[in-house]
C-alpha cells in the first residue's frame, strides 16, 4: 500500500561500494522498500558498481554518473562533486543517504554546511565496527557536515565514542538500525540443500559453512588452522567455502597443497546462498574484525542453522551465546575448536539452538522490520509525525 502524497519522502541514496556484498544488499532493500512504499528515491553509484546489475533486477531507480574511485583522485572527486550538484538541482531531496568514504566526501563538499536553507539532510549509515577517530578532519565531516548517524548495531556506539565525547556527535543525532535479511527467501520450509549437497557430493558428510568474502579480516585462516586439527578425529566433515575476495587464490592455493584438500571445497561466487545454506549443518563466522550486523549470521539462523560466530561488532547483538548459537573470541583457535567439536557432538544442542535462531530472525530481523525502522528514522529526523 503506498502512503499519501503528502507524506511521500524524497531520498537519495549515494554508494561507493564496488563489489556486492551485505552492505550492498542493505542498501538496495532500503532503496526497493522504500520505493514499494510509494516514496521517492533514487539510488547514485558507478557505473562499475555490482549495484547496478542487482538494482535492475530489483526495479531501483539509478544514476550512474559518478566515479566513486578509491584513495585521493582529485579529478574523479570533483566530477563527483559536480555531478552531485547538477543532481541536487534538478530534483528536490528530502535526505541524501550516504554508505562508503567514496561518496561521503564528494557529498560533504558539494553540500556545504548543515542547517544551510534548503539544504536536503545528510545522513551517513556506518556498516563496519572500525573506529571513527575524533581528529581534526572526522570533526569537522561529523560536525559541520553530516546531520545524522545510522549504526548498524548498538555496540558500534564504541567506535564513535571518541566524536561523542567531544560533544561533536550528539546522542539525539545518532540512530540504530540493524541490517536485516529477506526470511521469506531464507525459510526452511521453501528452501532444502538437498541439490547442493549432490552438486558437490557432500551426500554422507556433516558440513559446515563459510560464507562471505574472501579476505584476512573474515578469519578464513583461522578456520582452516581449526579444519585441519578437527579432521584427524572428524573425517567425516567437509567444510564449503563460498565467496570471492581478495585472499580466494591464495586460499585455494593452501588447501590444494594441504591436508584439506579432500575436506575443503571452494565454490567461488554464487547466487544461489538460500540453497547452499539450506545444504550446512553449521555456519561459522570467524571474523576478525570489520563486522557490524552480518547477514550470513542472520541468513543462517533463518534456515534453521546453527551458527558460531565470533564477538565482534554488532554479532553479540543477534546471536545470543547459549541459546540460539554460540560465541568465541576473534581469533581465538581453541575456543573455535571447542565449539565446533560441541555443536558436531551434540544433535540435541544443534537442533535447541537452530529453533531458537530462527524464531528470532523472523521476529526481530526480516528486510519489512528494516524499511519500517528507516521510515520512522527519516520522519523523526525531518520532524514530520507518521
Amino acid at each position: 500500500m503506498t502512503e499519501p502524497i503528502e507524506k511521500k519522502l524524497r531520498i537519495l541514496h549515494l554508494s561507493g561500494r564496488p563489489q556486492w556484498c551485505g552492505e550492498s544488499n542493505r542498501v538496495l532493500v532500503e532503496c526497493a522498500g522504500l520505493a514499494a512504499r510509494g516514496h521517492d528515491v533514487l539510488l547514485g553509484t558507478a557505473p562499475h558498481s555490482a549495484l547496478v546489475e542487482h538494482g535492475r533486477e530489483r526495479g531501483v531507480p539509478l544514476h550512474t554518473g559518478f566515479r566513486f574511485t578509491k584513495g585521493f583522485r582529485p579529478h574523479d572527486t570533483l566530477h563527483d562533486i559536480r555531478e552531485l550538484k547538477k543532481l541536487l538541482a534538478s530534483r528536490p531531496f528530502d535526505i541524501v543517504h550516504l554508505h562508503t568514504p567514496r561518496d561521503t566526501w564528494p557529498a560533504a563538499f558539494a553540500m556545504g554546511p548543515r542547517g544551510r536553507p534548503g539544504r536536503p539532510l545528510l545522513v551517513r549509515t556506518k556498516h563496519h565496527s572500525l573506529r571513527t577517530h575524533g581528529g581534526a578532519v572526522h570533526r569537522w565531516l561529523y560536525g559541520s557536515r553530516i546531520d545524522h548517524l545510522i549504526l548498524a548495531g548498538e555496540r558500534l556506539r564504541d567506535t564513535i565514542a571518541e566524536l561523542t565525547a567531544a560533544n561533536t556527535l550528539t546522542g539525539d543525532r545518532v540512530h540504530v538500525i540493524h541490517s536485516s535479511i529477506d526470511v521469506h527467501r531464507f525459510d526452511p520450509d521453501r528452501v532444502d540443500g538437498a541439490k547442493i549437497r549432490a552438486e558437490f557430493g557432500l551426500q554422507n558428510r556433516f558440513v559446515i559453512g563459510l560464507i562471505g568474502r574472501v579476505s584476512v579480516e573474515k578469519g578464513h585462516a583461522v578456520l582452516l588452522n581449526v579444519l585441519e586439527k578437527l579432521r584427524a578425529e572428524k573425517p567425516e566433515i567437509a567444510c564449503l567455502i563460498v565467496g570471492e575476495g581478495d585472499q580466494l587464490e591464495a586460499t585455494k592455493r593452501r588447501v590444494a597443497g594441504g591436508p584439506l584438500r579432500d575436506c575443503v571445497i571452494l565454490t567461488g561466487p554464487r547466487r544461489d546462498i538460500p540453497d547452499i545454506t539450506a545444504a550446512l549443518d553449521i555456519q561459522v563466522v570467524p571474523s576478525l574484525w570489520l563486522e557490524a550486523s552480518p547477514a550470513v549470521v542472520k541468513e543462517a539462523m533463518a534456515m534453521n542453522v546453527p551458527v558460531i560466530a565470533s564477538d565482534v561488532g554488532g554479532i553479540a547483538e543477534i546471536v545470543r551465546d547459549e541459546f540460539d548459537g554460540l560465541i568465541v573470541r576473534p581469533g581465538d583457535e581453541g575456543e573455535l575448536l571447542a565449539a565446533l567439536r560441541r555443536m558436531i557432538n551434540d544433535a540435541s544442542f544443534r537442533r535447541s539452538i537452530a529453533a531458537a535462531g530462527r524464531a528470532k530472525i523472523v521476529g526481530r530481523f526480516s528486510d519489512e522490520q528494516l524499511i519500517e525502522r528507516s521510515i520512522a528514522v527519516y520522519r523523526e529526523i525531518l520532524g514530520r509525525p507518521a
